[in-house]
């Protein structure tokens, strides 16, 4: 087992290189498009009826500093940005047990 191969099987499961799924990327992308959006909206918006996988993503995003709450969801400025040009942000992932 290598790094690369790692990497490999994560991308062929849809999964980033900072370990957002497809569900993360939908949900920064909806609220790149639509501004701060109320969570059954949002859920609504991109199609998520399970809100376990929901609320999942949404907290990883905010542990990552892409997505905030108030006034609904948001994109931080850091969001905006990984949504032009995604960036590295292995630094802001927790490999604390």
């Amino acid at each position: 087992m290598t790094v690369e191969s790692v990497a490999d099987y994560f991308e062929s499961q849809g999964v980033d290189s900072n370990g957002l799924d497809s569900i993360a990327r939908n949900l920064i992308s909806y609220l790149g498009r639509h501004g701060a959006t109320a969570e059954e909206r949002l859920r609504q918006g991109i199609g998520i009826s399970n809100r376990g996988d929901f609320v999942e993503a949404d907290e990883y995003l905010q542990r990552l500093g892409l997505v905030t709450v108030r006034g609904g969801r948001a994109l931080t400025a850091e969001g905006r940005r990984y949504l032009a040009s995604p960036a590295n942000l292995w630094h802001r992932i927790s490999r604390q047990s």
